[in-house]
């Protein structure tokens, strides 16, 4: 028969084991706390510093763009002017003009243009039913002897053009 002091000790190692069962689990759930906790931290952490760093390369891809881009633009935009500049000239030699061309030299829309040949005000051939072709000189004296708005270079390069044909 087992007498009762080791039954109590039984019984007090096993509340002890217990209790100590409980604090280990208490301090693993503990320390799992922690870690999930530091885990968040560090996540967020690096989370901040991957944005920011994100945030940095797009900022620097912007700039440059900036500095590819808008050169680039601009040297096509002034490109753009000198051959504009070029076919004007061009434009103001030819004899005959299309319709296009004489946008181009008086500066007037397509449907102004229109507008007057409908209305017979602008000197004008019609080969076929479909293109219209303006005698530059008919043209040139046409803008000088009218009132209407055209770009002054235009009129300019007009009365220029003139007086070298006629040699004065």
């Amino acid at each position: 028969m087992m007498n009762n002091s080791y039954l109590i000790t039984i019984a007090i190692s096993g509340t002890i084991f217990f209790f100590f069962i409980l604090i280990l689990i208490s301090s693993l759930d503990k320390i799992r706390e922690d870690i999930q906790q530091n885990y968040t931290l560090h996540f967020e952490k690096t989370n901040i510093i991957l944005s920011s760093k994100i945030d940095s390369l797009f900022n620097n891809l912007k700039k440059l763009e900036e500095n590819i881009k808008y050169p680039i633009i601009k040297q096509i935009n002034d490109q753009h002017y000198y051959i504009e500049k070029i076919r004007i000239d061009l434009i103001s030699f030819k004899p005959f003009l299309t319709l296009t061309e004489l946008q181009i030299y008086t500066g007037l829309s397509e449907n102004q243009i229109k507008r007057l040949i409908n209305k017979q005000q602008i000197p004008y051939l019609r080969p076929n039913k479909v293109n219209y072709i303006f005698e530059r000189s008919k043209i040139d004296q046409w803008i000088l002897s009218r009132k209407i708005k055209v770009k002054d270079s235009y009129v300019k390069k007009i009365r220029k053009y003139n007086k070298d044909e006629t040699g004065e």
